[in-house]
This record gives structure tokens, sequence and C-alpha cells, in this order.
């Protein structure tokens, strides 16, 4: 699964993270055992216990949701998604913990990075210009010079449409440069540019490196 299946929303806030996971929902079998669970924490604190499979997947669908909103998240968005969870299901709250939810922080913080190294495998464009391999030798560090989208910034770097390649996209290109020398051709300059604007982002990028 790519980033291009999602909604483009790499700039949105904070609190768009949390809302987006306090209105999530889990499979319908988790979502009954949970409601289960959040009954009997509030009757008797008793807290609800995962197998390793059901929290594999939510885990993975927790990281999902996550990156609908930011593909590199500050430890900050992992505490608020974290609190934001055993506020929803209190019964997920952890015993020892000095908040309820520091094991879960970071295990969203590992699934989180498994997410996005399988995503990089489906050739996802934002992850993948983060990629040691992408990077100069002195920078080639995992979380070093990280390119990010600007504040404001959507479609931060889209993948090509599907259907299209980098050679067809880049005969638009050149058809483009043609085209904005004509009066008269808004029409067609501004298809021109929306058509070949993941092309353009990806050059912007491999001139920056």
């Amino acid at each position: 699964m790519t980033r291009k299946s999602f909604p483009h929303h790499q700039a949105q806030c904070l609190q768009d993270v949390k809302c987006g996971l306090e209105s999530f929902q889990f499979s319908n079998d988790t979502e009954l055992q949970l409601e289960k669970g959040n009954a009997e924490y509030r009757s008797n604190k008793t807290r609800f216990k995962h197998s390793t499979k059901t929290k594999s997947q939510s885990l993975e669908k927790v990281a999902e949701e996550i990156f609908k909103f930011k593909a590199y998240p500050s430890d900050a968005d992992f505490s608020e998604v974290a609190e934001a969870l055993i506020k929803k299901h209190p019964c997920l709250s952890e015993l020892g913990s000095y908040n309820g939810c520091y094991g879960w922080k970071q295990r969203f913080k590992t699934k989180m990075g498994n997410y996005r190294t399988q995503l990089k495998g489906t050739g996802c464009s934002e992850l993948l210009v983060n990629s040691l391999k992408s990077k100069a030798p002195e920078d080639a560090l995992p979380a070093k010079k990280l390119k990010r989208p600007k504040r404001g910034e959507a479609n931060h770097i889209p993948d090509i449409p599907t259907g299209e390649t980098r050679e067809k996209l880049e005969n638009e290109r050149h058809s483009l440069l043609t085209e904005v020398k004509k009066r008269d051709n808004r029409a067609v300059v501004k298809d021109k540019m929306a058509k070949t604007f993941s092309l353009r982002r990806k050059r912007n990028w491999e001139l920056k490196s």
C-alpha cells in the first residue's frame, strides 16, 4: 500500500493526528472485544489482554492511520496518539507505566518504522527519497537530513500516477515548456502542470540532493 492510496494530509497538525485516532475504528471483532473490555475495566479495573496476533494487527492499523497524516511523526505525536488510545479504550492502559501508555508509545514507534520500510518496498516516493541510497555518503544515517513537507504543504513527493511513466511525463514536461510561450493558452498549461506535477517535484528533490 502506497501513500497515494490515502488522502493527502501530510501537513496536518498534531491535533488532526490525535482526532484521527479518536474517530478511528479497529476491525469489528477487535472493537467488540474492546467494548466489553472497557465495560469490565470501568467495573473492576481489569485490563484487556490482546492476543499476539490481535495486537500486531491493531498496531498495523494504527500505523496506517498515523501515516495518513504524517510519514515521520515526532516523539510528541506518538505520545499524543498513545494517550488518545487509552482515553478511548481505558482497558488498554498499562499497569506500572507512569502515564498508562508509555509502552504503547514505544510500540507505535517500532511499528511505524516497520510500516515505512514495508511501503518503501512498494515504491512510495515520499519514503524512497529518504532511503540511505538516496543520500550523500556523509549523510547516510537513517535520521539525518530527512526530507519532510513544509508547513501547509500537501502532495509533498507524490507518486507518478497510475498508467503514466517517467518517460511519458518527461515528454509532457518538454511540451509544457513550449506551451507556456503561447498566448491565451492557460487551460492547456494548467492541464500539463497538473499532469507533470509528480515528475517536477521529483526533479526538484533530485536537484537538491
